[in-house]
């Protein structure tokens, strides 16, 4: 069970990796960096935005607050994965992780952040 979370989105400073999908998270690059106890284990990741934003969709779409990793990868390839063009024979033959496919990422990408922008005077 959770205990508790925290979630940031700071700006890196130094170069990280991130935890699911394994793509470097360059400086300068604002990330997601969650904090949190469960099961009495505190833990910390780094998410690219990409790989956040997916976390988000899969907890909207699955109802699920907790998850492993390879839940969210069965979920990318059943539903997100019917387009690929990396198999010879469609999904079945890809190869790619669907966290790392480039069709699969474009549909995360985050959008601007318009909550923060200042309006024009």
């Amino acid at each position: 069970m959770l205990e508790f979370y925290n979630q940031s989105k700071p700006k890196a400073r130094k170069d990280h990796v991130c935890e699911f999908c394994g793509q470097a998270i360059r400086k300068g690059e604002k990330y997601s960096y969650e904090t949190g106890k469960y099961e009495g284990e505190i833990f910390a990741r780094k998410l690219c935005l990409v790989c956040k934003n997916i976390l988000d969709e899969f907890g909207r779409d699955s109802g699920e607050s907790e998850f492993e990793w390879y839940w969210i990868t069965d979920w990318l390839s059943d539903f997100f994965c019917y387009d690929c063009e990396h198999g010879t024979k469609g999904k079945d033959d890809c190869e790619m992780q669907p966290q790392n496919c480039p069709l699969t990422r474009k549909k995360f990408e985050p959008k601007e952040d318009t909550q923060n922008a200042n309006p024009a005077n």
